[in-house]
């Protein structure tokens, strides 16, 4: 994926999408390379399912034009949740040695778990050692319609510029998703249990 422009036009620059299939309810389980923590702060990077621009599952790594101390990584529902009900916060914390990431999305009727891990994780992972971000919303607000498009795009907040008027690039190593599985890849526990809307989080030291 890349954010580009051609040669001797700082004006015109170039963003990349990937429309995938329509999924539904499952486990969606994404693995990328790149330094989303020193992305651009006009850049966003994401992951997500989507049916309408009100209902849509995000993973998105994006300080959305603000100073390097805001939060780059936020998990949304987009379902016109009430403000600061559908949306949670995390930071990542990365170097030129740790550019691998694990995204999940897992979705049910009226649940949505979002995850994002450090490294290149599989069915067997340490989850307290690499975990950057958990949240778990069980409310009536998450799309209900069991269906909605893979998506992934890497694009410019507003159409704005980068700010360092620099190109960049984000890959998608691979993909994996598992029907009506809320257990896959050990991401979440046997039974899922009603555990309301919470969060977890740990930074990588």
């Amino acid at each position: 994926m890349t954010i580009s422009t051609t040669a001797g036009n700082a004006t015109t620059w170039y963003c990349t999408e990937v429309e995938g299939p329509n999924l539904g309810y499952g486990t969606y389980v994404f693995h990328s390379k790149g330094r989303v923590d020193t992305l651009d702060t006009n850049m966003v990077a994401a992951v997500f399912t989507y049916q309408t621009d009100t209902e849509e599952l995000d993973i998105e790594f994006s300080r959305w034009g603000a100073s390097t101390a805001f939060k780059d990584l936020g998990y949304s529902v987009q379902t016109g949740m009430p403000q600061g009900s559908y949306n949670q916060l995390f930071q990542v914390t990365q170097s030129d040695a740790t550019t691998e990431l694990t995204e999940v999305i897992t979705w049910a009727y009226h649940t949505a778990l979002f995850q994002v891990y450090y490294g290149y994780q599989t069915w067997v992972i340490s989850i307290a050692a690499d975990t950057v971000g958990i949240w778990l919303n069980t409310s009536s607000w998450v799309p209900r319609s069991n269906r909605g498009e893979l998506m992934v795009n890497f694009w410019l907040m507003s159409g704005l510029a980068p700010v360092t008027k620099k190109g960049a690039e984000w890959t998608i190593t691979d993909f994996t998703f598992y029907k009506d599985d809320l257990t896959a890849g050990g991401y979440w526990a046997p039974k899922p249990a009603p555990l309301g809307n919470s969060k977890v989080g740990k930074h990588r030291p």
